[in-house]
């Protein structure tokens, strides 16, 4: 019977295109609440000279508490996947913006190291309940392209990391206090809060669908421990080294070490979320070419782009390039390539603990990222430092990623799949990521 309306829904058209503008128009204020996240994510690295010269925190220190907030993403985000099997993504969403906003503006009130670390963490907390449920949202509406789903969501990290340390900076010049935007980050977070309470529970928790039922997923691993996992759980954590070290100090490289003003440095940072823009096509090169050399090739360039960030010129114009390069290599086509290929790895009952594995696989090491490149620079000067975390790391994670096996991915059958293909499509439908 359901089939039968669908089918006549899809004929006369109205209803398709119906259902199309009202799921996008959701996913896209579900997309501008994250986009608050990834404003105060990435303008806080801007603050750490400040926040260093305040507290008289060492290098290293800085660089802890410049990611620590990425512990709290990793711990949570298995759990988190769990949880998305039992209770609505939309609730899941809604708390994770309201804890991490909280964390946002505890912070401000922060009285020595420890207690600024805690505050962090919670408002990890908050964003991996956030950005697990919004992974999930994208894979339930967007099923049959979950590269670029997953590269939409990334896209909205990308708007706020170009927006959050430019503007970041400005307030920070104009106020001369890191406390001002941090408010202003807070308060905005809790208005989105409160927008995204009034969206529909039953479009975002999954009972309405953007593809026609036909549409189904087969294959995918039964369990979480496979060959594929085995592989992108290092891959990811070294991906979590990489990115998460880059976010966390390269302003305070530019600051500390080339002696850039605060709005100089956060312009220039900020172009990396510029490039992240091309996640969208980094996500459809995932779904329509193989992944194991998409990734492959984007670790390699990754690599080549971090070696010359940190050996190369200083001038304002090449370091400009070569932020906004790295954002496209890593941001746009490495971490959504991840990502997509932990969600195909499994079959769909698993996809939502898949996404909370990529989570913790790529949270957990980002949260020492900061620490580990603040230490090697504090020990061996910021040339080797870079070097490594970004350029020998990543050639580390290519290396990886060549023993992928891409045929053991879940994909989309076809019509002609047969009716086994068909019934366990139909049996795994009900659950897609989450």
């Amino acid at each position: 019977m359901h089939a039968q309306t669908s089918s006549a829904n899809k004929s006369d058209g109205t209803l398709v295109d119906k259902n199309t503008l009202v799921i996008l128009g959701i996913f896209t204020v579900l997309i501008i609440g994250y986009v608050i996240n990834a404003i105060d994510r990435t303008s806080f690295p801007v603050f750490i000279s400040d926040i260093l010269h305040e507290y008289g925190f060492g290098l290293s220190d800085a660089g802890f508490i410049s990611t620590i907030s990425y512990l709290g993403m990793g711990l949570t985000g298995f759990p988190v996947g769990y949880l998305l099997h039992r209770y609505s993504k939309k609730h899941l969403f809604n708390i994770g913006l309201f804890i991490f906003s909280a964390g946002t503006l505890l912070t401000i009130w922060s009285v020595q190291y420890w207690d600024m670390a805690a505050y962090r963490v919670l408002s990890g907390i908050g964003e991996s309940l956030q950005l697990t449920a919004l992974f999930a949202i994208a894979g339930v509406m967007f099923s049959r392209y979950r590269g670029a789903a997953m590269g939409a969501v990334n896209s909205a990290f990308a708007i706020g990391s170009f927006v959050g340390p430019y503007l970041g900076g400005v307030m920070l010049e104009a106020s001369g206090a890191w406390r001002v935007p941090m408010i202003v980050f807070a308060v905005v977070g809790f208005v989105a809060f409160i927008g995204t309470l009034l969206l529909p529970k039953r479009i975002i928790d999954g009972h309405l669908h953007l593809e026609d039922e036909s549409a189904k997923v087969i294959g995918g691993a039964d369990s979480l421990w496979n060959h594929n996992t085995y592989l992108l759980i290092p891959a990811t954590a070294l991906g979590g080294l990489v990115t998460f070290g880059f976010l966390g100090m390269y302003p305070t490289f530019l600051r500390e070490h080339l002696g850039y003003e605060a709005l100089s440095a956060g312009f220039i940072f900020s172009l990396s979320g510029l490039g992240s823009l091309a996640s969208l096509i980094g996500g459809y090169l995932g779904d329509w070419f193989n992944m194991r050399w998409v990734l492959v090739a984007s670790n390699v360039a990754t690599a080549v782009i971090g070696f010359l960030m940190f050996l190369g010129p200083t001038d304002p114009i090449s370091q400009g390039i070569f932020s906004f390069a790295l954002g496209v290599t890593f941001s746009g086509v490495v971490y959504v390539n991840l990502v997509s290929g932990f969600v195909k790895s499994l079959n769909q009952r698993l996809s939502g603990l898949a996404s909370g594995l990529f989570m913790t696989s790529m949270y957990v090491p980002a949260a020492f990222a900061g620490y580990i490149i603040g230490a090697m620079a504090s020990s061996w000067g910021w040339a080797a430092a870079g070097s490594i975390q970004t350029g020998v790391f990543s050639i580390v994670a290519a290396v990886i990623c060549l023993f992928l096996k891409p045929e053991l991915f879940s994909r989309h059958r076809t019509d002609d799949a047969g009716e086994d293909a068909s019934d366990e499509a139909g049996r795994s439908s009900s659950v897609i990521v989450g």
